[in-house]
C-alpha cells in the first residue's frame, strides 16, 4: 500500500509503500505490531518503522480506502 510518511532519512514527507502484505498489514495494525515502510531513495532504498502517529494515519487511511 502506498501512502505518504515522514522518512527520518530524508527528513520530510514521502510517498511510501507498506513492506507487509495486504492480511499482514491489517494484522499489525490491529495488534499495534511494528509496521515497516520504505520508499527509493538515489542512493538505496530508505527502511524505518512507523511512529505511533504514523500507524494511527495508516490505520485511518486503510479504513477510509476501505470504505471508497
Amino acid at each position: 500500500m502506498k501512502f505518504q510518511a515522514y522518512c527520518p532519512d530524508c527528513n520530510k514527507i514521502v510517498s511510501a509503500w507498506t513492506i507487509l502484505d495486504e492480511r499482514n498489514l491489517k494484522r499489525a495494525l490491529e495488534t499495534d505490531s511494528s509496521v515497516r515502510v520504505m520508499h527509493p531513495a538515489p542512493k538505496g532504498d530508505h527502511v524505518w518503522c512507523l511512529d505511533q502517529t504514523a500507524k494511527t494515519n495508516l490505520r485511518k487511511a486503510t479504513t477510509d480506502s476501505l470504505l471508497e
